[in-house]
């Protein structure tokens, strides 16, 4: 593919494709834009984001956790557990921010809309404004679980960038598989 190289050699022995370059694209000055693989990303970003449901199914990570608390708290904590609103961001984390983009509504369908991707990504770019965050990590909203054509996303993703410039991101991180990295580099090279 034009316009893909190769990242040096990591520990793993992965070479994967990266597509740097977007600056113009996303009008972000000294915005470096990079599709890679999900096992390519790096570890010390300043933020990663995650595609998330109302309910908090979708984006689960660490496994199991065994909690220690009785039966009746659990169900309890369970049930006063208010479900977020669709094109929320969820905070987490401290240092290494976690983001979780509610787009999807499991009691819809389809259960992703537009609108909540739109939302969803100018929350993001809010708080990494507010944060000064250097670095972003993320996948192309509603492609993930849904069916946004990668495409789409990276026009949302223009559109984003057009209504709040973020002069502090100096790195952009799209990850996705090989067939949705294609299809995001073509649509970047428009």
């Amino acid at each position: 593919m034009s316009g893909l190289r190769d990242l040096p050699r990591r520990s793993g022995g992965l070479n994967p494709p990266v597509y740097d370059g977007g600056a113009a694209l996303l009008r972000g000055g000294g915005l470096r834009l990079h599709l890679t693989v999900p096992a390519a990303a790096p570890e010390d970003a300043g933020a990663l984001v995650y595609e998330q449901d109302t309910c908090g199914v979708l984006a689960q990570h660490g496994g199991v956790r065994d909690t220690r608390a009785s039966y009746q708290r659990l169900v309890a904590a369970m049930l006063a557990q208010r479900p977020a609103e669709p094109g929320d961001v969820i905070v987490r984390g401290r240092g290494g921010l976690r983001l979780y983009a509610v787009v999807h509504d499991l009691e819809t369908d389809p259960s992703w809309r537009e609108i909540w991707i739109r939302a969803a990504l100018d929350e993001i770019l809010r708080i990494a404004r507010a944060r000064g965050l250097r670095s972003l990590v993320m996948p192309p909203l509603g492609a993930v679980h849904g069916r946004l054509a990668p495409a789409r996303f990276v026009t949302l993703l223009q559109e984003a960038f057009a209504a709040r410039p973020l002069p502090a991101l100096r790195h952009l991180w799209l990850l996705a598989d090989l067939p949705k990295l294609a299809e995001l580099h073509a649509a970047l090279a428009r």
